[in-house]
């Protein structure tokens, strides 16, 4: 199906919520091979055509949403559609929804959701038995000042899109010499982000 027929089919839905929930559901499984059944079942009565024909809108939209990133489009007329016509206003709705959708799905690290500090006086004692072992029962000169705990809340990558992310807490020991490294480092990053920031 063209883009434009999906575009006049979409059009007809009064809702912006239905609009904006088919949207996203074209972006989330424009690379499944098969479409979820109650998913498109779900769009084929708000749209009132068979399940075949919405099936078809869906991966249009999906091949459409593709191009649409990829350029980074910003106004309907990038894509060739008046802004001025109902079809514009859906695709003004769907390049935002889908630069969203994008941006969030990005491959990479955990994301960090907070986190906190404590000072210890002494190195745990985990610590401190690990290091005895590893050591001949000697801690260093850095440990003697006591040890940061680190706490942190991370937000793991879901698996797809149908799981949610997991939530993990994590905490490290750092000695005074590990974490003036560590604020050392992330000053010089913190001038290269305001960098970039200016220059944007």
């Amino acid at each position: 199906m063209e883009i434009a027929d999906a575009l006049k089919v979409i059009s007809k839905i009064n809702s912006k919520d239905n609009v904006m929930q088919l949207l996203r559901d074209s972006y989330n499984y424009k690379d499944s091979k098969k479409l979820p059944e109650d998913m498109v079942k779900n769009h084929s009565q708000v749209l009132g055509i068979d399940m075949r024909e919405t099936a078809k809108v869906i991966r249009s939209l999906g091949e459409f949403s593709d191009q649409a990133v990829y350029e980074c489009w910003k106004t309907s007329e990038e894509a060739g559609v008046s802004s001025e016509s109902r079809e514009g206003q859906i695709i003004f709705l769907a390049l935002a929804e889908w630069k969203s959708l994008a941006s969030n799905s990005l491959i990479g690290g955990p994301k960090l959701i907070s986190f906190s500090t404590e000072v210890c006086p002494r190195p745990s004692p985990r610590f401190s038995s690990e290091q005895s072992q590893s050591e001949g029962n000697s801690v260093s000169r850095s440990q003697k000042g006591g040890q940061c705990l680190l706490n942190l809340k991370i937000q793991e990558n879901p698996s797809n899109i149908s799981t949610g992310a997991e939530v993990t807490d994590v905490t490290l020991e750092l000695p005074k010499d590990v974490l003036d490294k560590l604020v050392h480092g992330l000053s010089h990053v913190r001038s290269q982000l305001s960098s970039v920031a200016k220059n944007t």
